[in-house]
């Protein structure tokens, strides 16, 4: 290639591991590198291109088969290796590391001492840094934000302006979105949803095929499985903070009582008590009986709970 950008300085070697590293010089101006400007280490060209307004900068390292391009930037001590791609504007720096088929791309930031391998992807404006690893399929984007000892993994998505961290765990299918935050050490899994303003944090788990969003904090040593949608501002801090039932008479379709706001979410209906059986009269007078008797069963069984209180 003419005009080459760079050059691999063959006597500022270094051996690192199994692979020989060579220093990069800047053969002319630009971005804010100047001509002659020493750069970080490399194994050979096919690292880092010769075009746009890539650079490897301070002691940062990129080998293997892995690619840097675009407009990308790697600084201070950060690793880029495996079959890794960085590109776009995204910048990794710091102690940051992202390897295997990982990618990190768009105007994506890397820093701290996070850790990006697997297929995972990291793009959009997101961050992540502290010491937070995303591994697998997993993917962070929007303006997402994931930060702390938090961890990504398998098919786990972070989007839009979600946060997640301390030492959250995110699994399986589960998505984060919104301005939702996820936090403490707190657990989330299979298809669970996170979403609006949402808060789920502390010790809180939730798996299964759970729905949490709106205003609704879900906390404590609270456990939310199977078919389950939390909603409105329920505030959820054990089992006892909401009822879960199934519509066996017409359906199959499950229902949620939270019973701190006393709202009842049944489909895409969302609702108090007597707004519930207002509307299942109009469905039916089937479907209008046994949701009364559920609303009826409900609001007896909470009252005894909270009459046997000592």
């Amino acid at each position: 290639m003419e005009n080459k950008k760079y050059k691999l300085r063959k006597d500022l070697v270094i051996e690192y591991g199994y692979y020989t590293l060579y220093r990069i010089e800047a053969l002319n101006d630009f971005s804010n590198v100047k001509k002659g400007d020493l750069g970080g280490f490399i194994e050979s060209e096919d690292n880092l291109s010769q075009e746009g307004d890539c650079w490897v900068y301070d002691k940062a390292k990129v080998f293997g088969k892995a690619k840097v391009y675009d407009n990308a930037i790697i600084r201070a001590n950060a690793r880029i290796w495996g079959e890794a791609k960085v590109f776009g504007r995204a910048e990794v720096c710091n102690k940051a590391e992202v390897c295997n088929k990982a990618q990190v791309y768009d105007n994506a930031e890397l820093y701290g001492e996070a850790l990006i391998c697997g297929g995972a992807r990291v793009s959009g404006k997101s961050k992540v840094h502290g010491q937070a690893k995303i591994f697998e399929e997993a993917k962070v984007n929007g303006y997402a934000e994931v930060y702390d000892e938090a961890q990504l993994q398998w098919k786990a998505r972070v989007h839009e302006y979600a946060k997640v961290y301390g030492r959250a765990e995110i699994k399986d299918n589960a998505v984060i979105g919104g301005s939702a935050k996820v936090y403490g050490q707190a657990e989330i899994g299979g298809n669970v949803e996170v979403d609006d303003n949402a808060e789920v944090y502390k010790y809180a788990r939730i798996e299964g095929n759970v729905v949490v969003y709106g205003n609704s904090k879900v906390y404590g040593n609270a456990y939310i499985d199977g078919e389950t949608e939390i909603k409105g501002n329920a505030i959820i801090k054990s089992y006892k903070d909401y009822y879960v039932g199934k519509n066996v008479w017409s359906s199959s379709r499950f229902f949620t009582y939270t019973r701190s706001n006393k709202m009842w979410a049944v489909g895409c209906f969302y609702g108090t008590s007597k707004e519930l059986i207002e509307k299942a009269y109009k469905d039916s007078d089937l479907s209008g009986r046994n949701y009364e008797r559920v609303v009826k069963y409900v609001d007896e069984m909470y009252k005894d709970i909270e009459s046997s209180k000592p």
